[in-house]
């Protein structure tokens, strides 16, 4: 009988059991379903959502500062008149003006809702692309912001220029760091970013987001470019050196090396520049200047304290040129020569042999000709396609020769080494 009873009480155990099994699987939580995972889908659309959302705030914050840093640069730029350029001012160089490299001085003035101020000229060099000049006192251009360092690539920076009309034309982009390129006879560097310059940015500046000016646009050989602000200074103070004396005055540079014939030093003229004095007088480059008004010249340095001497008078220039002494009469640079020299027409000299490309290593490369340069001599001949296509026709020449080249403004002497 308790045998019996035993194995009832298991049985009822085991029944016990399997009910708990069988209602622990009816009350099992159920997998996710499609309705919920619609709804974790939904979750990241509204996440990304409000990614974008952020996104576009930061974009307006970032529109609102670059017009901000406009509105406030465009106190330091103001239009120029007659050229249609813009000029900034400077704590140091007072009013940088872009201008053509060979452009000669006339009177400029500032372009205002309410007066013109004429803006007095303080140095005018044809090797610069810009010139400097002063504002009277209480003009409403005021002295823009410089700092000793520059932007780190990659940073956001913007050209600012006054329009034509007074409005802001502002122009933001990329800061791509500093490249080495001639922009004249004075400047080396320019700076690179991804703002594609056209001709209303000229004179125009170059601000970092805290309204900083970094550079100014200027013209250049090749097109504009931004020139540093550390380019110009160093460049205003070549140009107010000895050396740079004669380019400044008499739109001519000079150079030594020994004479072609005699092997003594000598000095020759390696630039004249179009419509200023050296050029009106007849001088050209690879002449060898012998005297100036009776005084033997044998170096650069002796140049500028005999020019000096004399002040403004007329210079008598006694130079070598195809083994033959010819004399010419020099005036330095005044309004007065400025404005004979200018005339009321500019015809085109087409003379000479377009470069249309230069090789990249050639000894052409390495002597700095570059596309659009027009080859006018070689070795004091006129040039011709075939002479050129017979002494350049491979990488490397077979032996030294000297040419003349034209650009924009100037006719310069170039040695070009095999």
């Amino acid at each position: 009988m308790q045998f019996s009873s035993r194995h009832r009480y298991a049985a009822v155990l085991a029944v016990i059991s399997i009910l708990i099994l069988v209602i622990g699987v009816l009350l099992k939580p159920a997998p996710p379903s499609h309705n919920q995972r619609e709804d974790l889908t939904v979750t990241r659309a509204e996440l990304e959502n409000l990614e974008r959302v952020v996104r576009r705030n930061n974009l307006r914050n970032l529109s609102s500062t670059f017009m901000t840093v406009a509105e406030d640069a465009t106190s330091h730029i103001t239009m120029v008149a007659p050229w249609g350029v813009n000029a900034v001012r400077l704590p140091d160089l007072e009013m940088v003006v872009a201008k053509r490299m060979d452009t000669l001085p006339r009177e400029l003035s500032t372009v205002g809702e309410a007066s013109h101020q004429v803006i007095e000229p303080m140095q005018w060099v044809p090797g610069l692309p810009f010139f400097t000049g002063r504002l009277a006192a209480g003009s409403d251009v005021s002295p823009a912001n410089l700092t000793n360092t520059t932007p780190r690539q990659g940073d956001w920076v913007e050209v600012v220029a006054d329009g034509v009309f007074g409005q802001v034309m502002m122009s933001p982009g990329i800061y791509n760091g500093v490249v080495q390129a001639d922009c004249g006879s004075f400047i080396q560097y320019r700076l690179l970013t991804t703002v594609p310059l056209n001709p209303s940015h000229l004179g125009g500046g170059l601000f970092d987001l805290v309204g900083d000016l970094h550079g100014v646009v200027l013209p250049c050989d090749d097109g504009l470019a931004i020139i540093p602000v550390s380019e110009l200074k160093k460049a205003a103070y070549a140009a107010n050196s000895d050396a740079s004396f004669t380019l400044v005055m008499y739109g001519m540079k000079l150079v030594d090396r020994p004479a072609s014939n005699s092997g003594q030093s000598a000095v020759v003229v390696q630039e004249v520049w179009d419509r200023w004095p050296a050029d009106h007088a007849g001088l050209s480059p690879g002449d060898e200047v012998i005297a100036i008004d009776n005084h033997p010249i044998s170096l650069v340095q002796d140049i500028a304290a005999t020019l000096k001497a004399s002040g403004s008078a007329p210079h008598l220039v006694r130079i070598r040129r195809a083994s033959r002494n010819v004399e010419l009469q020099v005036s330095p640079m005044s309004p007065q020569v400025a404005n004979e020299a200018r005339s009321s027409l500019t015809a085109s000299d087409e003379t000479g042999v377009l470069v249309d490309r230069v090789t990249k290593g050639s000894s052409a490369d390495r002597a700095g000709l570059r596309p659009q340069d027009r080859i006018v001599t070689l070795d004091g001949r006129p040039a011709t396609p075939a002479a050129c296509e017979q002494v350049f026709g491979q990488l490397t020449i077979q032996q030294p020769v000297t040419i003349t080249i034209k650009r924009p403004g100037r006719r310069i002497l170039v040695q070009v080494q095999p």
